[in-house]
């Protein structure tokens, strides 16, 4: 039963975007990953959403609401910030009625250093007509983002960043790092070809090698000689589904973890 009612929002949705969008010459495959993106992006799954609307993108280039939903999910990865950007002001020179594109554009705009461009689009924002009286706070947050970043990048401090190299940092994703107070320990998120899991289809949760997306887990590294040494995964956490750590004690003795399974937030303690 619950599979004939996901197919049967598949069909409305497919109603609601082909009237925007020609996908009468698209392939079956390309009909199928829309409609499973679109049912990820209604529940806010962004990130999720995002490889299948980047592919759909790739064969459809001129197709805008395919450019917007992508642009839109591009603001949830860091490596995608530029193409966010890049898509979403397209869009909005086109049409700057699209929903709440000004917000997206100055988020955008924020993630890409422009940070008076920014502050100019979250205005217009906030002046719009259209923008709803709930929508107001969330861009006021906003606003003082880009204000406090712009602050900060023009007044440099002493500190140097550098990055951790290998083994930690990957062709795979890390991310969500959390270090013990002695700096010995770091816990932190994997997604990845080693996922537990494998690929799974978040739409209808079955494994999917093919459209799936890999799901967390939580893996850990320790220092030794002042260097990271090679991440392990944390069986004892880890499950077929999301496993992500969130923050670790000062001691380093308790974990903070999310669990898919019980859509909870737990704690663990570390032996």
């Amino acid at each position: 039963m619950k599979r004939i009612v996901i197919y049967l929002f598949v069909l409305c949705v497919t109603t609601i975007y082909s009237q925007t969008t020609n996908t009468s010459r698209w392939r079956k495959s390309e009909k199928d990953s829309m409609a499973n993106a679109f049912l990820l992006y209604e529940e806010k799954n962004y990130k999720m959403a995002l490889p299948y609307f980047e592919n759909i993108h790739k064969g459809h280039p001129k197709e805008e609401f395919v450019k917007y939903v992508y642009g839109k999910t591009a603001l949830y990865r860091s490596d995608k910030y530029a193409d966010a950007l890049r898509l979403l002001q397209e869009v909005y020179d086109k049409n700057p009625k699209v929903d709440v594109i000004e917000y997206d554009l100055a988020r955008a705009m924020h993630y890409n250093y422009k940070f008076d461009e920014a502050l100019v689009m979250v205005d217009k924002f906030l002046a719009n007509k259209r923008t709803k009286p709930e929508e107001k706070p969330q861009a006021e947050f906003l606003k003082q983002y880009i204000q406090n970043a712009k602050y900060y990048s023009s007044n440099a401090t002493n500190a140097k960043i550098t990055t951790v190299g290998t083994p930690i940092n990957s062709k795979d994703e890390e991310y969500v790092p959390t270090i013990s107070a002695d700096e010995s320990m770091m816990v932190f998120t994997y997604t990845g070809v080693k996922s537990k899991g494998g690929k799974i289809n978040e739409v209808l949760m079955i494994p999917d090698s093919v459209h799936g997306i890999y799901l967390e887990d939580v893996y850990m590294s320790v220092k030794a000689n002042d260097q990271w040494q090679a991440p392990v995964p944390l069986d004892n956490i880890n499950s077929k589904l999301n496993d992500a750590a969130i923050s670790l004690s000062q001691d380093g003795q308790v974990l903070f973890i999310y669990k898919d399974a019980e859509k909870l937030f737990l704690t663990m303690q570390l032996e």
